[in-house]
């Protein structure tokens, strides 16, 4: 079956090979510096429904990034967004995000800061609620861009989250606050700290697929960029 894109490889120090697909829809080919181009070739061919269905995946993320928002993902919810009379976005008392009549990429930085800031106060606040039920204290806690986890624990006890948490029922929002404050206890993913979070989220396998269906909303609708 001939392919409908062309890809570009770069060779380097690795063992084996790996498929990217960048922002613009290019197909990227990481290959070790000595491997055949028929074997490059033939990896390509195998991945061909994988490749395919990534590049539609950029193009309606690209097309999201150019239309005006008409909803976002807020704790679980789709709410509507519509324009107004405000400076900045505002959640109005019957839960409609209210932004100013903007150019597309104004309205996207308006929302975006209106999600962290959200994030901050709401995570924050979770964190210090299962702290106290947990006996497990951070040094802090912070919001990041973080666009490949969605929490974080340092050695230092660092807490921090990527504001794109606050997307997320709060059942999984609880799941990933445990998950981190647990980190603090056990720096691993061992039996024993797998443990510890079921037993505060007994029900972390399903919190952890609703992230990753989460994820994919994220991804198509430009979020997660």
């Amino acid at each position: 079956m001939e392919s409908s894109y062309s890809y570009t490889v770069k060779r380097m120090r690795r063992k084996s090979l790996k498929l990217f697909i960048t922002d613009e829809g290019e197909v990227m080919v990481y290959a070790p510096v000595r491997v055949d181009d028929s074997v490059i070739e033939s990896f390509v061919s195998k991945n061909q429904k994988w490749i395919e269905e990534h590049i539609e995946n950029v193009a309606r993320q690209n097309s999201a990034l150019e239309e005006h928002v008409r909803s976002i993902r807020f704790l679980g919810q789709d709410i509507k967004v519509v324009t107004g009379e405000v400076m900045t976005a505002v959640l109005s008392s019957n839960g409609t995000l209210i932004v100013p009549d903007t150019t597309v990429q104004k309205e996207r930085r308006l929302i975006n800061d209106w999600y962290r800031r959200q994030a901050e106060a709401i995570l924050t606040r979770r964190t210090e609620h299962w702290s106290e039920i947990m006996e497990l204290y951070p040094e802090n806690i912070g919001i990041s861009n973080a666009r490949k986890r969605w929490g974080s624990c340092s050695s230092e006890k660092h807490i921090s989250y990527s504001w794109r948490l606050i997307a997320a029922g709060r059942d999984e929002i609880d799941y990933v606050v445990i998950h981190e404050l647990s980190h603090l206890r056990y720096m691993n993913h061992s039996r024993a700290f797998w443990e510890q979070v079921g037993s505060y989220c007994p029900g972390y396998r399903e919190c952890e697929k609703k992230l990753n269906d989460l994820s994919k909303y994220l991804k198509v609708t430009g979020w997660s960029r």
